[in-house]
């Protein structure tokens, strides 16, 4: 809510925020509409029998594949090192490039751009936590 109030009061016209079950994603835009799918902090469901609900799971990361346009890139932040670590493992296993990466976003050389703080990882930060950060492309 915060961001979508944000991106009105900048005139953003880029940008859409949704708020829809992620396995409806691919009913929401058209084929290669999309330069670029932000998962900022998904639920990391870390119970085995859970891991199809993961937001990087192989049935997630075919529909993402689908909807980015052609050299459009799916960013990823998260605060679990499993999760993360789960999810690069399903990137390189379906076969997608990886083109940057930080498992300390904040204290990384990496764009600044990327180090945009959503109002939950300001308060993990705050814990002592790292965000860990990841750009990739489909194969």
């Amino acid at each position: 809510q915060t961001g979508a109030k944000e991106a009105e009061a900048r005139g953003l016209n880029n940008i859409f925020f949704l708020r829809a079950r992620a396995d409806q994603i691919a009913e929401l835009f058209a084929e290669q509409a999309l330069e670029s799918i932000w998962v900022t902090f998904p639920d990391p469901f870390p119970k085995d029998r859970s891991s199809k609900r993961r937001l990087m799971h192989p049935f997630y990361l075919e529909i993402y594949q689908t909807l980015l346009q052609q050299n459009g890139a799916l960013y990823l932040k998260h605060d679990s090192r499993d999760f993360f670590l789960w999810s690069l493992e399903q990137l390189v296993a379906n076969k997608w490039r990886i083109d940057e990466l930080s498992f300390d976003l904040h204290e990384s050389s990496l764009s600044d751009i990327y180090k945009i703080k959503t109002v939950y990882e300001e308060r993990w930060l705050g814990e002592g936590l790292v965000t860990n950060f990841t750009r990739a492309f489909p194969r």
